[in-house]
């Protein structure tokens, strides 16, 4: 690793990712601590970014999977990676389409009714707030374990969600 900094430094700066960036660090030098990081401009604030989820295998053999379309089926496994670490996801059938299946031309009564499928299970809880239509994940916190949590920016659901665990792992 040395050897690599070493050479990093000689050849110059070399371009960053922009989330990297961001957060003041390189694939070869380490973050920055809090303190002396530069600042998120306000247009990266708020901005929902998909995340790497874990599917279990007994989703597939679940009730609740079982009674959906196929399409529906993969609506939900598109917004499981699209929800931010508390599980919620902007549910207006653009905001859905636009995350799952940004390269199909699907009418937004199609997203709808699969969307509709998924919240009839149970799998899925739609809310509003204000104008807004939102959608959460009553059991996420059942299946996901995320080891670095970012309390969500979207209002919380008015349903009982499964509580976040402060621990790291986590049950079938």
């Amino acid at each position: 690793m040395r050897v690599l900094r070493e050479a990093a430094d000689e050849e110059g700066p070399r371009p960053q990712p922009d989330a990297l960036r961001l957060l003041g660090g390189s694939p070869l030098r380490p973050r920055q601590p809090l303190a002396t990081r530069t600042p998120v401009p306000d247009a990266e604030v708020g901005r929902l970014m998909a995340r790497i989820r874990s599917i279990k295998p007994s989703f597939w053999g679940s009730p609740e999977v079982a009674s959906m379309s196929r399409d529906a089926r993969l609506l939900v496994l598109g917004l499981i990676s699209t929800a931010d670490d508390d599980g919620r996801f902007l549910a207006s059938p653009a905001a859905m389409s636009g995350a799952v299946f940004p390269n199909d031309d699907i009418t937004p009564a199609r997203i709808r009714a699969w969307f509709a499928e998924a919240v009839e299970t149970g799998m899925v809880y739609q809310y509003r707030w204000g104008a807004v239509q939102y959608g959460c994940f009553p059991s996420w916190h059942k299946h996901q374990v995320i080891n670095r949590y970012t309390p969500s920016t979207l209002p919380a659901p008015d349903t009982e969600c499964w509580p976040r665990s402060h621990r790291k792992g986590g049950d079938d």
